[in-house]
C-alpha cells in the first residue's frame, strides 16, 4: 500500500508540475517599430521625429518628441530623401550633437541606396556603433562624414556587429578616415 501511495503521489507531483509549466507564460521578444517623419537634424520639440530623435529614443527605450518609445530591438524606419546632420559637437556620446551614437540593437532601414542618404555634412562621423550593439543597416548611403583624422568617417564599430547588406548599402569614399571602422579587424 506504501508502494501505491508513493506511486499516486509522484504522479499528483508530476501532474502539478505540467500544469504549473502550462501556466508559465513566455514573454514575446521586445521589439518596436519608429518612423522618421521629417529630415531635420533636430532634438527640440517640435512635434516630428528625427532620425537623431529615432536613435535616442531607441537607445534609451523612452518617448522622445514625437517618436515613440524603443522597445527592444528596434527597427528606424527612414522614407526616402536626404537626412543632413546639422547639430555640430564632437566627442559628445548620446547622440544629442555630433554623430549618431547607437548604444542597443537596432535595424536601420531607408528606401533604397538611391533613395535614402544620410549626410555627416562633414561635421562628425555619421555613426558610431558602441560596443555590444548588434545593428542592421539596410537600403541607405551614408555620406559626408569625418573622423577628424580617425577612423570610420562613415561608419565607426566599437565590438560591435553590424551588417550593412553591401549590395544595397554602400559606403562611398566621400568621407574622411577609414569609410567604415571596425577596430576589432585586421586592416592592411
Amino acid at each position: 500500500m506504501a508502494l501505491k501511495s508513493h506511486v499516486t503521489a509522484r504522479r499528483a507531483i508530476l501532474l502539478l508540475s505540467v500544469l504549473a509549466g502550462a501556466l508559465v507564460t513566455t514573454r514575446p521578444a521586445r521589439a518596436g517599430t519608429i518612423t522618421v517623419t521629417t529630415n531635420l537634424d533636430a532634438a527640440t520639440g517640435d512635434g516630428l521625429c528625427s532620425l537623431r530623435e529615432a536613435i535616442i529614443a531607441a537607445n534609451g527605450d523612452r518617448i522622445v518628441d514625437a517618436c515613440p518609445a524603443g522597445n527592444g530591438v528596434d527597427t528606424i524606419v527612414l522614407p526616402a530623401g536626404a537626412y543632413p546632420l546639422t547639430l555640430a559637437g564632437r566627442f559628445e556620446q548620446l547622440a544629442a550633437t555630433g554623430d549618431l551614437d547607437i548604444y542597443t540593437d537596432m535595424t536601420l532601414i531607408g528606401a533604397g541606396q538611391d533613395d535614402t542618404f544620410i549626410d555627416g555634412r562633414v561635421l562628425d562621423r555619421v555613426f558610431e556603433v558602441r560596443a555590444g550593439a548588434a545593428v542592421q543597416i539596410d537600403g541607405l548611403t551614408l555620406e559626408n562624414g569625418d573622423a577628424d583624422a580617425e577612423d570610420g568617417g562613415g561608419l565607426y564599430v566599437d565590438a560591435s556587429t553590424v551588417t550593412p547588406p553591401i549590395a544595397t548599402t554602400p559606403i562611398p569614399p566621400s568621407c574622411s578616415g577609414y569609410c567604415l571602422a571596425l577596430p576589432e579587424l585586421h586592416r592592411p
